[in-house]
């Protein structure tokens, strides 16, 4: 029942009644995530006139309402970006702050910027320029790399609340990837937002299609950029374990005490989960290195004198996803989550689902 600004007696307008401005709203946001969806889904931002009626028809049926979309199809800003990312672009470093804060705050935007062509991303390949992402973030001041990054996290959090299901679909799953390539997130600080992404991979992690298809994606990138995102994840393992560590804690129980303090043994067991796609991307790039067709050629170019370099086949050492820190601190981060896991049962509930209520 709604009650005037001045007081008074409740209106009798029904709560099943919105106001007209109310519903337009509504409608319109409704229509702009359907469109939002199909755009993203064709790959092609050029299209938009094409898509508008299916948004339309989509938008007034009784089709449930895409997520993660925003209110507004920012397709101004996708060019924008885009034009800042060229090779010599002469946008000013104030027009890339300003981009960058909206592109970290904005899904859509994510899942269209930085593209070789105007496709969709398949399950093989991710459309993705690299470079581009490397020229449009490097650019920033450091103000602007702080609040977009900021953004970013608060992003990912919002894409985590509201599930993950769809993430198995390579056009969304695109601005996970790409929301990865933020430099930012590679560097030392609070961490805050490095761990509200990777709370939002360990959720698509549960996927075995998604994460099959970052593991992939993964295994595009160069062997130096793999190897600095697993790096990235090692980083932030050691560093929060040994910070955490920094009051001197020796016995079992403290370090149990450790691992419930600040969620860290959740954040810990949330970057092995990206550490295990990076995991993932190394060993196609081994299948790759094994491939009789591979052998074959390195040992026919060897016969004419010629050494056989294919970058798409070299793989990271074992050795490289081996963490000390984890390792001194095992045993006390693993009884916590038994006894984390076994008191949940106790109580009727499953690991699963109280993780993914957190």
């Amino acid at each position: 029942v709604g009650r005037p600004v001045g007081g008074g007696e409740p209106s009798q307008m029904s709560t099943a009644e919105a106001p007209p401005e109310d519903e337009k709203k509504r409608a319109q946001t409704r229509f702009h995530r359907f469109f939002a969806e199909l755009i993203v889904q064709g790959g092609d931002a050029s299209k938009a006139q094409q898509v508008t009626v299916e948004a339309l028809k989509r938008a007034q049926s009784s089709t449930a309402e895409p997520k993660y979309f925003s209110s507004q199809t920012r397709l101004d800003l996708v060019s924008a970006v885009d034009k800042a990312a060229a090779e010599g672009s002469p946008t000013t470093v104030e027009e890339r702050d300003c981009k960058a804060l909206e592109l970290c705050g904005d899904f859509f935007s994510l899942c269209m910027v930085f593209k070789r062509s105007q496709q969709a991303p398949t399950a093989e390949d991710p459309n993705f320029d690299h470079d581009a992402a490397v020229r449009f973030f490097g650019s920033l001041s450091q103000e602007a790399q702080d609040s977009s990054l900021e953004a970013l996290g608060t992003l990912a959090e919002s894409i985590a609340e509201q599930g993950c299901e769809e993430m198995e679909d390579p056009a969304l799953l695109r601005a996970i990837f790409v929301m990865l390539s933020h430099p930012g997130l590679g560097e030392p600080g609070d961490f805050e937002a490095l761990k509200k992404v990777l709370q939002l991979v360990a959720r698509i992690h549960k996927q075995r299609a998604a994460r099959d298809v970052l593991a992939k994606w993964y295994a595009k990138l160069t062997l130096t950029e793999l190897e600095n995102r697993v790096s990235q994840v090692q980083q932030f393992i050691t560093l929060a374990l040994l910070e955490a560590q920094g009051e001197g804690m020796t016995s079992l129980d403290q370090v149990m005490e450790m691992a419930r303090r600040d969620g860290l043994a959740r954040s810990v067991r949330n970057a092995l989960r990206m550490l295990d796609v990076c995991w993932g991307a190394s060993q196609i790039r081994l299948e790759r290195q094994r491939d009789w067709r591979h052998r074959r050629k390195a040992q026919l170019l060897r016969q004419q004198g010629q050494l056989h370099e294919d970058e798409a086949a070299l793989t990271l050492p074992a050795t490289q996803f081996h963490n000390d820190a984890v390792n001194e601190c095992g045993e006390g981060i693993l009884k916590h989550d038994l006894k984390e896991v076994l008191e949940m049962q106790y109580r009727g509930l499953y690991f699963a689902t109280m993780e993914e209520e957190r």
